[in-house]
């Protein structure tokens, strides 16, 4: 007789159809060591199997009891042991072993025949059926208790969990397969926060750790968690704080992500308490750390302060912590609370301590449910420190070599933001703004460096403040023809813009940006906040006009530091906010001296570049600062800080710039796939010419196929993206290949074969080339300004800002040739010297004239004729009282090919009368 068949499962004792997706104790704390638990909605049925896979375990047998809560309702049905379950019906193994459907207390009131069922060989695995048909209303969810021979009992906690199976729960396939992170802004949270300010900077401190890690996000909502759809594609879940939840959502954010968990693999990265209270702050019902244990087998395990604590890395070999060394300090903190973590049913991995009086307690853990998961003890560790980037390359990348998207191709990005306080006082222009674009002119030819330049319009004109647009207008075209970029700072520089009106923040910004873009024909993107810091609803405003603006400082203690992206899921403005001092807060507030605020800007640069990936440095100045316009400034710690930057590869970029790769980042998939020492990866996307793939391996890029642009660990990207097979090894295949573009440049094209090479760019400057061994082959380049080459290494020069077409093919080097051969020659005994220019004489057809050496290669009677060359010139000197016949060769050496011109002089004899 046939199994019986319900849905794709056939009921006959084995495994073989049950999937990881369809074991119902997955989850932390529902399930027992030696059992597995299926279950799923099939062919008109609730099919279970039950698995005791101990060596020492009894078969499974009679009094074995699932019992069924088809209400979902715990508080209506059979209380089994008094106080769980609300079962409504129970399948209870009669004493032959066999399953039958009652209601009441186990096997108390017969309901049905023999259901479907099935052991297994040596009766350790069961599985069986009940159709739906059988039980009242045929309800659409139930959920499970399970006690196995009335020894063992599933889950473990009948009063903390449940398993729950739905009939009309159908799961999606997962459709994107590109590497992204979604990143989740809780209202409800940060409601409750201290400052929705400081949240909306944990928030977009977050989406700067993923683009550090190189993995494109999205923004999500409380709501996006209700829907198992909008979650199903993303590797990792970002919950900058998620202590607090709508109660009316609770559940199904719950439900949503468990399936995304134990589903789908989804890992999760959070800190502190997680989904404990409600949008009012109220604990809630039950164990408020339930939803931890489930979903990231951690709890809370006491807390306290505030105290003095060191926070320092406990586990520097995993990956999370590359690059740290055996307990590293991470960060002290002075005077705050505190709470601690522990592992619930699994041992988690402590990554990081915090030692309190003595005491050290767990900071950071890695635990693995469904997915792999990080938590920080605190927000404050999550979002103070460069950590969240290496623990999102850790879940989704998995340690192993992988890329990386990257929105520049050098080591960091420089923003550099300049309030031209002083540009709306039209006696002041001359004394400050035009020195000002002398010292960036200096800038730009020793650092190449651009940035930002933010001006007030002024609208007071009796008192001075206003405008000249026929001074200011030339001088900041002057400022864009630089590179840089002009934006606004408002019309009239406001003192605080959170006391300002939604009219008057229009006014401030709208109408001095529309007079900007009409002064200097240009469109204006941004603007610098005056004044002191803004809150959050200022960004919401004028999101309305401006596609980014730069905001208060941000750093430890002030809000969270690397406050880059959008500010909530709705914003479509870009934010920056400062991590570097303003210099006025430096000299003109804490009265620093120069040597001290540079000291200040070193440690600050330190911190924000340290343990990062492509850090941004977001730097705001003001106008007259290197101007000597006011005392305690010297130009001298600008140029030094500017200089610091330089050296350690960064690059220099506009704010409007920045904006625009976050958007192009934010919207880009990444794909890839690894096999040895192979990875295979490609870029969707139509605006990542700046960008490059950073490779996290421990071996150099070798080669890329077909692909000519990269250096060691970087991948150079077209501005449309593509497919890229990047193989790894200890050494570079000799190719002619790109080693470096110039900065801002945007790469658009490429086509070569490992020898020859064609590329198209937008920018200005120099583009390195490493070429394919010479081999006595020439090189040929076309479109340069200039071009230097040094060995195998070819710089090309690009002189204007444009679109440009570099070439570089090898030929076979064709040797000089006799352009104009020196005629043979016929002088006299005791001629005078004989003057040739030689500058005629030869050519090169591939190959710069001017660089043909001239030398004598044969003289065969010297006795008559002294040859010697000047610089350009053949010098004869015939000897005295000499004549006959000389051969004189002359040869023309160029990139090592050689040419002669052979020529003949004849020395008349003079025969002298005497006369007596």
């Amino acid at each position: 007789m046939a199994a019986p068949t319900y849905g794709n499962i056939t009921v006959d004792g084995g495994l073989t159809d049950w999937t990881t997706r369809d074991r119902l104790d997955i989850v932390p704390g529902t399930g027992v060591s030696g059992y597995e638990v299926y279950g799923k909605y099939a062919g008109n049925a609730y099919v279970l199997a039950i698995k005791s896979a101990s060596s020492s375990s009894d078969p499974i047998g009679a009094d074995t009891t699932v019992w069924l809560d088809t209400d979902q309702n715990a508080n209506t049905g059979y209380q089994v042991f008094g106080f769980a379950g609300g079962a409504e019906y129970n399948v209870n193994f009669f004493t032959d072993s066999k399953p039958y459907l009652y209601t009441g207390a186990a096997g108390e009131n017969y309901v049905t025949e023999l259901l479907d069922y099935a052991y297994s060989n040596d009766g350790k695995t069961v599985e069986l059926a009940i159709p739906v048909s059988l039980l009242n209303g045929s309800p659409q969810a139930v959920n499970l208790l399970i006690d196995v021979n009335n020894k063992v009992f599933l889950p473990g906690d009948y009063s903390l969990n449940k398993y729950t199976i739905s009939a009309n729960k159908i799961l999606p396939e997962r459709t994107d397969f590109s590497k992204q992170v979604g990143i989740v802004y809780s209202e409800s949270t940060a409601n409750q926060f201290f400052s929705k300010t400081a949240y909306s900077h944990l928030f977009m401190g977050m989406q700067y750790q993923a683009t550090m890690a190189g993995i494109p996000f999205d923004v999500l909502t409380e709501s996006d968690l209700t829907d198992i759809n909008k979650i199903v594609n993303y590797d990792a879940l970002i919950f900058p704080s998620f202590r607090n939840v709508p109660l009316s959502k609770v559940d199904a954010i719950e439900n949503t992500l468990e399936d995304a968990v134990y589903k789908y693999g989804v890992s999760l990265i959070t800190s502190g308490d997680f989904l404990s209270n409600d949008e009012t702050g109220a604990v809630l019902p039950g164990d408020p750390y339930r939803r931890m244990k489930e979903l990231l087998d951690v709890t809370r395990t006491g807390g306290g302060g505030p105290v003095n604590s060191t926070v320092k890395i406990h586990d520097y070999t995993n990956p999370v912590f590359q690059g740290y060394t055996s307990n590293e300090v991470i960060r002290n903190y002075n005077g705050t609370y505190y709470s601690t973590f522990g592992g619930v049913a699994n041992q988690a991995t402590v990554l990081a301590d915090q030692v309190i009086d003595g005491q050290t307690y767990n900071a950071v853990l890695a635990t693995t449910t469904g997915g792999k998961n990080v938590h920080f003890s605190s927000e404050a560790l999550m979002g103070d420190n460069n950590l969240v980037w290496q623990a999102l390359r850790w879940t989704v990348l998995d340690n192993k070599p992988s890329v990386g998207l990257n929105m520049s191709r050098n080591a960091s990005i420089f923003i550099s933001r300049n309030d031209m306080d002083q540009s709306m006082y039209v006696d002041e222009v001359s004394r400050v703004e035009v020195p000002l674009y002398n010292t960036l002119v200096e800038w730009k030819n020793n650092y190449n460096f651009v940035g930002s330049y933010y001006i007030n319009v002024g609208n007071n004109p009796a008192q001075g403040e206003v405008t000249d647009w026929s001074v200011s207008g030339p001088l900041y075209r002057n400022y864009i023809a630089l590179g840089n970029e002009i934006g606004t700072h408002s019309y009239t520089h406001p003192e605080d813009t959170n006391i300002l009106t939604p009219a008057q923040l229009e006014f401030q910004f709208n109408q001095s940006q529309l007079v900007i873009e009409q002064q200097l024909g240009i469109d204006v993107l941004g603007a610098a906040i005056p004044g002191a810091p803004e809150g959050l609803s200022i960004g919401q405003e004028l999101q309305k006009y401006l596609s980014y603006i730069s905001g208060g400082y941000a750093g430890v203690g002030a809000g969270y530091p690397g406050a880059f992206g959008y500010q909530t899921p709705d914003s479509n403005m870009v934010y920056f906010a400062p991590n570097i001092a303003f210099d006025f807060s430096l000299i003109g507030f804490q009265k620093l001296t120069a040597q001290q605020a540079e000291a200040v800007w070193a440690q600050e640069y330190a911190d924000v570049t340290r343990h990062t990936s492509q850090a941004i440095i977001h730097w705001p100045w003001h106008d007259y600062g290197p101007t000597s316009f006011e005392p305690g400034y010297t130009k001298e710690m600008f140029t030094n800080f500017i200089a610091r930057a330089y050296n350690d590869n960064t690059e220099f970029v506009t704010l409007a710039d920045l904006q625009q790769r976050i958007r192009s980042f934010e919207k880009a998939k990444l794909f890839e796939s690894v096999n040895g020492d192979t990875i295979t990866a490609r870029v969707d996307s139509t605006d990542v010419g700046k960008f490059s793939l950073d490779v996290n391996s421990n071996q150099l890029i070798k080669s890329v196929n077909n692909w000519y642009a990269y250096d060691g660990t970087k991948v150079f990207l077209p501005k449309n993206g593509g497919d890229f097979t990047i193989n790894l090894g200890a050494t570079q295949d000799d190719v002619t290949h790109i080693t470096a573009l110039p900065m801002r440049s945007e790469l658009l094209s490429l086509n070569g074969d490992g020898t020859n090479l064609e590329f198209s760019f937008v920018g200005d400057g120099k583009v390195a080339l490493d070429l394919k061994a010479l081999n006595g082959l020439k090189v040929v380049t076309e479109g340069a300004d200039k071009t230097n080459l040094n060995g195998e290494i070819l710089e090309m020069s690009f002189n204007t800002y444009g679109q440009h077409t570099g070439r570089i093919r090898f030929t076979t080097d064709s040797p000089p040739t006799v352009a104009n051969a020196i005629a043979d020659l016929n002088v006299n005994e005791d001629a005078p010297n004989t003057v040739i220019s030689l500058a005629n004489v030869f050519t090169d057809p591939d190959d710069d004239v001017s660089a043909i050496a001239k030398s004598i290669e044969l003289n065969n009677n010297p006795n008559l004729v002294n040859a010697r060359i000047d610089g350009n010139n053949l010098i004869l000197a015939y000897q005295p009282d000499q004549f006959g016949t000389a051969q004189i060769s002359i040869r023309a050496t160029s990139n090592g090919k050689t040419v002669d011109d052979t020529f003949n002089i004849t020395v008349n004899k003079v025969f002298n009368r005497i006369y007596g």
